[in-house]
């Protein structure tokens, strides 16, 4: 297995940004017009298929997991034939549809295998009569049939290699359900490889909880002595390894093509794949199996996939003191992981209408987000109704208001911090406030009626979606029991649950705004409204004397009672107004889901932006995600939490803290045992959420300037990990005042 890791990192270190998955692109562009008079279902199908039975299928020697790609780093004359293929109205942008960031239904996969979907497909085609769902399954028959074709492959070239037991768990998957914990675990590989190498664009995908669905098949493997524990970390780690074969080099939300590989050129280029752990189950009770134990010891901190999604309950930490040690431990080593609380996100889902069953089955469906499982969707992923609805006349299928995921991400632009700009602007031109309660109820005011404005688009999208719902088919329908009872993409009646995401960007800069208006204007009456909006608006150059007494503030992250109260009241004012939509709309199967989340719009929105009343300066970022604005939290990482631990998290379902510390504080075993009992108080006391980032500033600063040094430092960039001299320099400096 060391051979095996040394390759993954080589593969994430050392790669060019123009290595290109080029044996896909060509065998795409051969079949681009070979089914063109078929409709989409049945042309997927075919597509997928004969790709499945040209692509290349190498296996090497040290492999336990089989599923790699051909990859190579392109010259001249294939870049300018990767790019033509780019531009043409290729087959991913007619027939092969992403449909990222979303969570297969593992478990109907591995409890039935390829041939009992099929079958149950096959069942289903004989009660059908309408052309459409006839075409809707028989494509995804073809899939299917294509899927096990390429596992036969893949087992002869295994026997070929003298891979004899890797061989036969292919065949054994290629013709019934898998048996074993080995065979479960290489079917999974295979959906996933298919999916993040050959299908989607970003995939982005989650992959269960492994921990729990494949238990049984590792208990009962022990018990018969079918595989041994250190064989089943083998395994395990060698799956590790196969997510970062497949992966390109740079960012994807900052980077660009001078700097990052890009999705064209490589499908999963910088896609996080997500693997659930621990948590409680159905009744609510401990969920850690001994799979738990086994997949939280094979993770490498050298890795960026998969990401390691913790389930963390109140009192786990106590439960399971080893494996909270084995986490703790692995995430000071800078792996790729973040840790949920159970009993923050199943109470916030709740509250929106969620079923509690649902609710305790809550999963991730990328960066910061949670969601429901298999049998949720994001709505602004796959494909929207304007492309289902092909079967309409073209004048009636113009009318069709695309859905645009710009329209409907928050009421202003440039976010929040730009919204409260907005109220501010207002109350000048009104005359004033009478107190910090004008600027509340003008903000909620603004926040509720774009909720509704969201609300009634999504709503809109998902009905029309509704009634063209077999005229679209994708690699996740073929493999949802909801799909195909329903006959019915996921994007539309294949899910129980179409979510609308609510990011909510700039959290603490907003905050913080509301902090500094009330105590300068409001309590100590030090600063006119008029004077702090005008020294704002002129980015505060020559209003010093505003500006010195905005910094004497103390803002949210400091633990001071002025400053978490406003940001209390903000989380309350948000989660309150999103559970009020959701809970008037319950029937809908609508969730906009409360979040308290940027990624990386923070750096982009505040360049863009002029500067805020809570002394941000013209162009400078807003607040990450949950964390406090930059430089505002003062008074240690204790006071950090505990201003943190004040606010309603119980509403959200979202709502990432990036937790930077430095290693130096946390060294040897007492260093862990002091750090696991830091983040389990933070996580006991109601924390919603911590992924940890634990690299040394010096160590981040002299990486800018010896970037062959510091070729395998990963970093935290948002809901997933990436090398930290890939990146471009303004989200490098962006990590990098993080650290104060």
């Amino acid at each position: 297995m060391l051979n095996n890791v040394a390759k993954a990192r080589e593969a994430l270190t050392t790669k060019s940004i123009k290595v290109t998955s080029l044996e896909r692109i060509r065998i795409m562009h051969s079949l681009r017009d070979k089914y063109a008079h078929l409709p989409q279902q049945l042309r997927f199908g075919n597509v997928l298929r004969d790709f499945l039975a040209l692509v290349s299928t190498p296996v090497c020697e040290d492999d336990l997991i089989i599923g790699r790609y051909v990859e190579k780093e392109v010259n001249e004359q294939e870049d300018e034939e990767c790019k033509a293929f780019f531009a043409d109205w290729n087959l991913y942008k007619t027939t092969v549809f992403s449909c990222g960031h979303r969570t297969l239904d593992w478990e109907r996969l591995v409890k039935l295998g390829l041939v009992g979907i099929r079958k149950e497909v096959y069942q289903k085609l004989g009660k059908v009569s309408e052309v459409e769902e006839q075409n809707f399954l028989n494509g995804a028959i073809l899939v299917l049939d294509g899927i096990i074709g390429f596992i036969e492959r893949y087992a002869i070239e295994a026997e070929k290699c003298g891979l004899y037991e890797q061989s036969k768990v292919l065949y054994s998957i290629a013709k019934s359900e898998p048996k074993t914990f080995y065979e479960a675990l290489q079917l999974c590989w295979i959906i996933t490889f298919i999916d993040c190498a050959y299908v989607t664009g970003n995939p982005t995908l989650t992959l269960g909880r492994m921990d729990r669905f494949l238990n049984t098949y590792y208990i009962n493997d022990v018990k018969n002595g079918i595989v041994s524990r250190e064989k089943a970390k083998a395994i395990i780690i060698d799956y590790y390894c196969k997510h970062n074969l497949i992966m390109g080099v740079g960012e994807h939300q900052i980077g660009d093509e001078s700097n990052s590989t890009g999705f064209d050129r490589i499908l999963n280029f910088d896609a996080p794949q997500y693997l659930l752990l621990a948590g409680t189950d159905d009744k609510g009770e401990d969920g850690v199996t001994e799979l738990t134990y086994l997949f939280a010891e094979c993770i490498q901190p050298s890795f960026k996939n998969p990401v390691i999604v913790v389930r963390y309950y109140k009192g786990m930490n106590e439960k399971h003191p080893k494996l909270w040690e084995i986490l703790s431990a692995k995430a000071l080593a800078s792996a790729s992981m973040m840790i949920y609380n159970d009993d923050d996100i199943i109470s916030a889902f709740i509250r929106q209408g969620v079923k509690e069953k649902d609710a305790r089955n809550y999963g991730h469906f990328g960066c910061n987000w949670a969601d429901l499982g298999h049998d949720s969707i994001v709505t602004y992923m796959g494909p929207s109704a304007f492309t289902m609805a092909r079967t309409l006349p073209k004048e009636e299928r113009n009318k069709i208001e695309r859905y645009n995921i710009g329209k409907v991400r928050y009421s202003s632009p440039l976010g929040y911090p730009e919204e409260f700009m907005n109220v501010f602007g207002e109350v000048i031109s009104e005359g004033g406030a009478q107190n910090i309660d004008d600027f509340y109820n003008k903000f909620e005011q603004k926040f509720y009626d774009f909720l509704e404005y969201k609300f009634r688009f999504a709503k809109e999208e998902v009905e029309l979606r509704k009634k063209f719902g077999a005229n679209v088919l994708t690699l996740g329908d073929v493999l949802s029991k909801r799909s195909i009872e329903n006959v019915s993409a996921t994007c539309a009646n294949g899910v129980k649950y179409h979510v609308e995401v609510n990011g909510f960007v700039g959290f603490a800069t907003v905050a913080d705004c509301f902090t500094v208006v009330d105590k300068l204007c409001f309590i100590d009456k030090s600063v006119t409204l008029n004077r702090l909006y005008e020294a704002t608006l002129n980015d505060f150059i020559g209003y010093d004397d505003v500006l010195e007494k905005i910094e004497s503030v103390e803002k949210f992250g400091s633990g001071e009672e002025c400053s978490t109260s406003h940001a209390k009241r903000l989380a309350l004012l948000i989660g309150e107004n999103v559970s009020k939509i959701n809970r008037q709309n319950e029937d809908s199967g609508i969730i906009i889901m409360p979040s308290i989340q940027s990624d990386t719009w923070h750096i982009k929105h505040g360049k863009k932006m002029g500067a805020t009343p809570d002394g941000r300066r013209k162009g400078e970022p807003y607040s990450q995600n949950v964390n406090p604005a930059p430089k505002r939290s003062v008074n240690g990482r204790v006071a950090m939490l505990d201003s943190l631990s004040a606010l309603p998290f119980d509403y959200f379902t979202s709502g990432a803290l990036n937790f930077d510390v430095q290693p130096d504080h946390f060294k040897g075993r007492e260093g862990v045992e002091n750090f696991a009992s830091l983040i389990g108080t933070y996580l006991n006391k109601g924390g919603l959420h911590l992924q940890i980032n634990a690299v040394g500033k010096e160590d981040l600063i002299k990486a800018k300037e010896e970037k062959e040094k510091y070729k395998d430092l990963r970093v935290r960039v948002t809901g997933y990990t990436g090398i930290f001299v890939d990146f471009p320099e303004s989200l490098q400096d962006d990590i990098i005042n993080r650290m104060d």
